[in-house]
């Protein structure tokens, strides 16, 4: 018999959020408190490279290259605490080490009707190319159960999935074993309203990017594009080059999905006016960037399913187009910070 919510009319979890965990955390919010888009929390445009090694390579016993080229995830600590003091909701972790007492807390809260975000592992989903050959840490939202068959669940990319019982309680044991619990993650609400973001705290989110892009050092900014596309171009020519995955390079595309609207609802917040022309200049080179690190992501995914050589060319290509496009964005920000100081008052502290 089935217990839980009803998939047709759960709150979709925005594909291209950010964060997988905050997108449905966004998600359920919505489902149970009635909350507001997140649009407040994700301002984040900034760029770090690293490389263990002088040279590119992959990983031993690695899909991976031996390199991180990520945003600047330092500011995502603060993303538990911007989520409640700005929409009034607050996560709590809770571990569990034994399957009988994991499954049991997911019963009890389907039949409350109450969704559980919990850790999952994408390696046993059934029908994807990584099952039970590619073991990913992820995040989903179970919705339902058919107890002894199925579990019925929400994927920020996928939507609606279905899992196996066995796949259920096997992914269960691997958490166990590899991260020492299987974690959920409940949610309350302060009771508190909605805040709008003010000036003190927009100006410090618009200066934190302004001080990453305009880095001279390889490791930030522009220059860590250029860095990569450089090292990156090395690797294609060496003999050795293999299908890899760039860790965390796809948080760029979800970042420039995301930023438009912070920029809006900031603006919406201080009561700023963004004259037209500048939210079509904004709006078409966020698209236009969104749509470039895209199609870098899934080049990537495809190389490492299927090797070739020209699939890193494509890549090559791309990044050259994306390093101009980027560097246009620090005039987006400079005008959002003159318009922001032109149009409030500055806050002391």
């Amino acid at each position: 018999m089935y217990i839980g919510m009803n998939p047709e009319t759960f709150p979709q979890i925005r594909k291209y959020f950010p964060d997988c965990f905050y997108g449905i955390v966004e998600a359920v919010s919505t489902y149970l408190y009635d909350t507001s888009p997140f649009d407040r929390i994700f301002s984040f445009h900034t760029f770090l490279y690293s490389k263990k090694g002088k040279e590119l390579s992959l990983q031993k016993g690695s899909i991976s290259l031996n390199a991180c080229f990520s945003r600047d995830d330092s500011v995502m600590t603060k993303v538990p605490s911007y989520i409640k003091k700005y929409y009034g909701v607050a996560c709590r972790r809770q571990k569990f080490h034994t399957f009988s007492e994991f499954e049991a807390h997911v019963i009890r809260s389907l039949e409350e009707k109450k969704p559980v975000i919990t850790d999952f592992n994408m390696g046993y989903v059934e029908g994807l190319w990584s099952y039970k050959t590619f073991y990913d840490p992820h995040a989903i939202v179970i919705i339902g159960m058919d107890k002894g068959e199925t579990v019925h669940a929400f994927d920020q990319t996928l939507g609606h999935i279905r899992i196996t019982y066995e796949d259920f309680k096997e992914c269960f044991h691997y958490n166990r074993k590899h991260y020492k619990a299987f974690r959920v993650y409940n949610l309350s609400h302060t009771g508190l309203p909605e805040r709008k973001l003010d000036q003190k705290s927009a100006l410090r989110r618009i200066r934190h990017n302004l001080k990453n892009l305009r880095a001279e050092s390889s490791r930030k900014g522009f220059q860590a594009i250029a860095a990569l596309t450089e090292d990156l171009s090395r690797f294609t020519q060496q003999s050795k080059a293999e299908g890899a995955y760039l860790q965390e390079i796809w948080e760029f595309s979800l970042d420039r999905y995301m930023l438009p609207l912070f920029i809006k609802q900031m603006a919406d917040d201080l009561e700023v006016s963004l004259p037209e022309t500048f939210r079509q200049e904004m709006e078409q080179l966020f698209s236009e960037l969104f749509n470039k690190w895209l199609a870098v992501v899934l080049l990537f995914d495809k190389n490492f399913i299927q090797y070739k050589v020209s699939n890193y060319e494509k890549i090559l290509t791309l990044l050259k187009q994306i390093y101009p496009l980027e560097r246009q964005t620090i005039h987006i920000w400079e005008q959002v910070e003159e318009l922001i100081k032109a149009q409030t008052v500055e806050e002391a502290g």
